[in-house]
């Protein structure tokens, strides 16, 4: 479709004045409006002496639509025209408009806040509500009204607009947060949609069935309706390979002499942000004559990438949310059912004009209305449901001392933000009036999750620098490893995977395998493909672990230039003595440059690596009991009762009594299972993550020597016992827990844990057994509180 054909093109005048006229504008048009690629370019042509940014959620769709406009403008990419995603710079000073993800302009803020960069800023796809644009949302608006205010003569200042772009009606609330600013729609121009509803079926039925449901829909338009490709939209990665196993297996066994709808196969093809690029672009593809295009996605093709040739939508009515427990500091991955307007978005991907097309769009909502008129109106942003630890340290960074006073579009929860404070006060990044330590100014400085921040900073003083930064660059992007779409290439990958990489010990230490196998083979190869063959082999995203290296070179430049650390490697193992004929003599000292990667392991020091992870995730330990197949939190059996009540009135300790899983695909599993027998003491590890999938599930986890976490615990026992301390931690609170501290001790007469004792039986059997009395008696106490609470509840009432 060519620029004039586009329905912004109608505007393009008074769409021009509007921006040229207001500070802040809010512009409103349906996806395929041609808002994201025609605008800057109207701002280019209006303002021709201004730098122009605009931001994506995703780096696919910044780096299209920077392509998309340069090929427009007939322009080299990279020149007047470029992009910016992380690792991938294609623009110079020189550059007048520029395509960012948001999360690239946001660190861009933190270290120049005073908008020196850019006069345009674009905030498209505004609706998604992503953390970085929530926070991109405030500093602007902060920043050029300062900016305005401070110097309203300048030339620069009378350059400033925010522009800020969505695809959804519910424009107000931008508005009234940009001061009441103007709202600017474009109406769209789309084929009619028909929508088709499932009846009688409630969403948590659906929620069980909906992949079978998709594929069998999907399956049934291929071989009922006329021209047009299908989309359909699943929760993930996961999912999404599962479906395109099972339509190939029913297109297999099809017999196409019993249809005349003019196809006689199919192209199917997956779609999800950590998909190998090569295979992103497929989607893409006009297919044969005969063959029809199905396209299994994510969210991903709601809004930010359109795909060409669609006619058939299959909605199953579900996404996946990552929603964060302040309680028992967790984040969860949730299948949850999307919003009204998440809905209207899918629809409208079935309204796109086709060359050919005569007919209308079909959506086949696997959902009924009752069960659209539950839904949310929006899908809620992810700053009222995510961790802000990583938010509130860069704000700190940023000198906002009260981050409970900066101005969000939507508050989040005053729990997330006191949540995130006390994780950096126990990672010891602020202190107790909750500003930056030196360590929090550090950790600040490194662009990963500030856990694993603490963990680099702890590395410089175990001497394993290098090998940490290797294993935080992997921890920080997609996953590595595939998803083979066949049960035998499945079972062939695992073989693979536990055969030639698992270091039993710890899936830390493996990942950091892999990464040193590959890039050891990447070198060596006389075939330049960055071990692209030797990946696909062993089952390995190579995408991924090219990003790996990109983060870790970042993170060493960091390091080096920034904080002006030392990148130390980790030592080897000093070699025994053994016995000759001659007596003891020590065996020859190894040259690391002498061992191959996949044997490096076993001659480290890795407990210096181990130590430096501890650091970091030390409030994750989790213990096994000697008779048990599970986990529980340590953190809930170390304390005295006093302290216990204490954490877990103002929220610090997990309060999370379920039993922890390990999940199948662990490489430490293994080595715990083959060691069932051996294990006559107690067992600790460490976990990045827990997932809660039907059960509580540890992600990345290593076996630790008890004594690598034990100091961590001592201090904070040690200044936790102290009266002083508390008082000191104002955003604590502790002094009013200090006050109160009998009050969770205090039992009512016996008969009401006997009034409630099926509750009370109901929290023994969710609960880990302990052998020892100490641990014993917090559950008791524990019990005794819920029942008070429950008590004085009825009371009330």
């Amino acid at each position: 479709m060519s620029q004039e054909q586009l329905p912004i093109f109608d505007f393009k005048n008074e769409l021009i004045s509007a921006i040229k006229e207001y500070p802040f504008l809010i512009v409103v048009g349906d996806t395929g409006s041609g808002k994201t690629t025609q605008l800057p370019q109207y701002c280019l042509e209006a303002f021709p002496e201004s730098k122009i940014v605009v931001t994506q959620p995703r780096r696919i769709a910044a780096i299209s639509a920077a392509k998309r406009v340069s090929e427009e403008r007939n322009v080299t990419l990279g020149e007047e025209i470029g992009y910016g995603v992380r690792f991938e710079k294609c623009y110079t000073q020189k550059s007048m408009l520029t395509y960012m993800t948001d999360g690239l302009l946001l660190r861009e803020l933190i270290n120049d806040n005073e908008l020196n960069s850019f006069d345009i800023y674009v905030l498209d796809e505004a609706h998604e509500r992503s953390l970085d644009t929530d926070i991109l949302f405030g500093l602007l608006k902060n920043s050029v009204k300062k900016k305005l205010s401070d110097d309203t003569e300048s030339e620069k200042s009378k350059k400033l607009r925010i522009i800020v772009m969505s695809a959804t009606l519910d424009a107000e609330k931008f508005s009234n947060f940009f001061d009441h600013c103007p709202i600017f729609s474009i109406p769209g121009r789309m084929f009619e949609v028909d929508i088709l509803w499932q009846k009688n079926i409630n969403m948590n039925t659906l929620k069980n069935s909906f992949l079978h449901r998709c594929v069998k829909t999907a399956f049934n338009i291929h071989t009922t309706e006329n021209e047009g490709d299908i989309l359909v939209f699943l929760t993930g990665k996961n999912e999404i390979e599962q479906a395109c196993r099972q339509i190939m297996d029913l297109e297999r066994e099809y017999d196409y002499s019993k249809i005349h709808n003019g196809y006689n196969g199919i192209m199917c093809y997956p779609i999800y942000s950590s998909l190998e690029t090569f295979e992103q672009k497929n989607i893409f593809k006009l297919p044969p004559r005969g063959i029809r295009k199905i396209v299994f996605s994510t969210n991903i093709a709601q809004t930010s990438v359109t795909v060409p040739g669609i006619r058939f939508v299959v909605d199953s009515g579900f996404v996946k949310q990552k929603v964060y427990d302040p309680k028992n500091s967790m984040d969860t991955l949730l299948t949850v059912p999307i919003s009204q307007s998440a809905a209207t978005q899918r629809a409208g991907r079935a309204g796109k004009p086709l060359a050919s097309r005569t007919e209308t769009g079909k959506v086949f909502r696997l959902y009924g209305t009752e069960a659209f008129d539950k839904m949310d109106l929006d899908t809620s942003p992810e700053i009222q449901r995510c961790s802000l630890i990583g938010t509130v340290l860069s704000l700190l960074k940023m000198e906002i001392h009260n981050v409970l006073e900066f101005e969000f579009i939507d508050k989040p929860d005053e729990e997330l933000i006191k949540s995130a404070l006390k994780s950096l006060w126990v990672l010891g990044a602020v202190n107790d009036e909750g500003k930056l330590t030196e360590i929090g100014k550090m950790m600040a400085e490194l662009p990963v999750s500030p856990f694993l921040a603490r963990s680099l900073i702890a590395s410089v003083t175990e001497n394993c620098s290098f090998e940490m930064i290797t294993i935080a660059a992997i921890l920080s992007v997609e996953d590595i490893f595939l998803s083979p779409r066949t049960e035998e290439k499945k079972i062939q990958a695992e073989e693979i995977w536990n055969e030639e990489f698992a270091y039993p010990k710890s899936d830390h230490l493996t990942f950091l395998k892999i990464f040193l196998m590959w890039e050891e083979f990447s070198s060596s190869s006389r075939i330049r493909d960055d071990g692209k063959n030797w990946c696909k082999d062993h089952f390995l995203h190579c995408r991924s672990l090219r990003t790996a290296k990109n983060v870790r070179d970042q993170l060493f430049q960091i390091f080096e230039r920034t904080l002006h650390l030392k990148i130390t490697k980790c030592p080897i193992k000093i070699p025994k003595k053994r016995k000759t004929d001659s007596g003891e003599k020590r065996m020859r000292e190894l040259d690391i440059n002498e061992i191959s990667a996949s044997n490096l392991l076993n001659h480290l020091e890795t407990d210096a690596i181990l130590k430096s992870l501890c650091a970091g995730f030390w409030f994750n330990t989790a213990k096994k009991q000697k008779t048990k197949n599970y986990f529980h939190f340590y953190l809930n059996s170390r304390f005295d009762t006093k302290i216990k009540n204490i954490l877990l009135k103002k929220d610090v300790l997990k309060n999370f009594q379920q039993a922890l899983y390990i999940p199948k695909q662990s490489f430490t599993l293994k080595k715990i299972l083959d060691d069932q027998q051996k294990l006559s003491q107690e067992t600790f590890l460490i976990f990045q993550d827990l997932n809660f999938n039907m059960k509580p599930v540890m992600k990345n986890i290593s076996l630790v020597d008890f004594k690598f976490i034990e100091k961590y615990f001592f201090e904070l026992e040690k200044k936790l016992h102290s009266k002083t301390d508390f008082n000191n931690i104002s955003f604590l609170n502790f002094d009013e827990a200090l006050t109160n501290k009998s009050e969770a001790t205090e039992v009512e007469p016996s008969s009401i844990a006997l009034e409630d004792s099926g509750m009370v039986n109901s929290v023994e059997e969710n609960s880990i057994e302990n052998e020892n009395s100490e641990d014993a008696s917090t559950q008791r106490s524990e019990r005794v509180r819920l029942a008070r609470e429950r008590y004085l509840n009825r009371k009330k009432k």
